[in-house]
């Protein structure tokens, strides 16, 4: 995040996973799914974003973005950088 980004999510004293999924939030993007688990014992976290089309009457009809990791940070730092990504390609 830069800066800007921080004071505008507040960063005083506020989580940086709870700013990522303000930001989610913020951008109209809802939580599908997260799930925290251990793989071969280690602690693991899974987030799933969705946010329907607008032009589409269908409710299956829409863009997902996914992070996982070994802490919601992570993971919620994945799946922003995914959604950057995506509105970045061509």
């Amino acid at each position: 995040m830069s800066g800007s980004d921080l004071t505008r999510y507040g960063a005083v004293g506020v989580s940086e996973a709870a700013r990522y999924r303000k930001r989610f939030a913020d951008a109209g993007w809802s939580v599908a799914i997260h799930n925290d688990y251990r793989l071969d014992g280690e602690p693991m976290t899974f987030w799933l974003f969705t946010k329907p089309l607008a032009s589409s009457a269908c409710r299956e009809s829409g863009w997902f973005v996914k992070g996982e990791g070994a802490s919601d940070e992570e993971a919620l730092r994945q799946a922003w950088a995914a959604l950057e990504a995506f509105k970045t390609r061509d």
